[in-house]
């Protein structure tokens, strides 16, 4: 979905939209001037690396820290480890 543009909900009226609509316009005037970066890291993903290389696969990670699997395959995404072969 493109962020630039606010979905139309059916049946929930104009106001709706346009409130949404300047939401979204804040937001992105806020992360523009560096104010707006989202929601910070709990993740500590230094650890997820550290287990990867030791041989740990994303179930095991995941039960180890506590976390989902889909946030250890998503932290692995971004920044691959090398196998140790």
């Amino acid at each position: 979905m493109d962020r630039g543009k606010v979905p139309q909900c059916p049946g929930t009226g104009t106001k709706f939209n346009l409130r949404k609509e300047r939401q979204m316009e804040g937001v992105r005037k806020a992360q523009e001037r560096g104010v707006y970066k989202g929601r910070r890291r709990t993740i500590d993903a230094s650890k997820i690396y550290e287990l990867k290389q030791n041989g740990y696969g994303a179930t095991k990670i995941s039960k180890e820290l506590g976390i989902t699997r889909q946030s250890v395959y998503r932290l692995l995404k971004e920044q691959p480890v090398q196998s140790l072969s």
